[in-house]
């Protein structure tokens, strides 16, 4: 299957981290859609049902921490890998705690979050 029927909902307020992550995975072949808050992520998570969603902590609305919360606990959505993307400290523990699949620190390496979404998509 290629990455092109693959979907990548990409949540991230800060519209240049947001543009950068899809034109990377849009080169990589992959359909990406953002959203710049915790909102309406669920809603798009189940209208959309992406392969991979990449979520910043840090986003208005509802914080990321509670959107995998959502999505997670969502009979609709539970098997969605959520990807963390934040520069927090003690990630690991954070991403254990909510349930989240997998984290990429900030600032990420390009070739790691390829190869993440990579990982998580196929």
């Amino acid at each position: 299957m290629s990455n092109r029927s693959k979907k990548i909902l990409i949540v991230e307020d800060d519209p240049s981290i947001s543009e950068l992550i899809k034109t990377i995975l849009d080169d990589q072949g992959f359909t990406t859609y953002t959203c710049l808050d915790g909102k309406g992520v669920l809603k798009m998570a189940k209208e959309l049902m992406p392969n991979v969603i990449l979520l910043d902590l840090q986003i208005p609305g509802v914080t990321g921490e509670n959107v995998t919360r959502l999505i997670k606990n969502n009979r609709e959505t539970a098997h969605i890998p959520v990807i963390i993307i934040s520069a927090q400290n003690n990630l690991a523990a954070t991403v254990r705690k909510i349930r989240a699949d997998d984290s990429i620190g900030k600032p990420f390496d390009l070739d790691h979050l390829v190869g993440i979404v990579n990982k998580y998509a196929n």
